[in-house]
């Protein structure tokens, strides 16, 4: 997945420097890389997902947990900080004006981040919601 949105910003922030747009989008997808591969380490660490990378279960995937929080916490604070130094210079009227092969796969790779982690997550919600039930 990080991969997915690495490879977006690369495409979008070529965009960026060519017409001045994306910047908060930009900021989005650096974030969600990061915040991407956190997330695959805590999936695979914690034992919430088997994998051949899953080790023993520990206690390890609470403090994944608690970073993601913390992470999420610090970025939208900054981003708050500073939403007025990231409005662009110029707004994207329409999307094949622009560059349509760059929007077109900067969409496509968000779309199919989003289908790969709602594909990971969705198994594990109703086990998670029958957790919550049980005493």
């Amino acid at each position: 997945m990080p991969w997915l949105t690495g490879t977006a910003f690369l495409h979008s922030v070529m965009m960026q420097e060519k017409r001045g747009m994306l910047k908060m989008w930009n900021m989005w997808l650096v974030f969600a890389t990061f915040w991407l591969a956190i997330l695959g380490t805590f999936l695979t660490r914690s034992g919430i997902i088997s994998s051949v990378h899953a080790f023993a279960q520990s206690s390890i995937g609470d403090w994944f947990a608690w970073f993601l929080a913390i992470t999420l916490i610090v970025f939208l604070f900054f981003f708050f900080k500073n939403k007025s130094h990231l409005r662009s210079e110029h707004k994207l009227e329409s999307w094949y004006r622009a560059n349509p092969v760059s929007c077109s796969t900067i969409c496509f790779l968000f779309c199919f981040c989003f289908t790969v982690l709602w594909g990971t997550w969705f198994p594990k919600i109703p086990n998670s919601f029958k957790a919550i039930k049980s005493p």
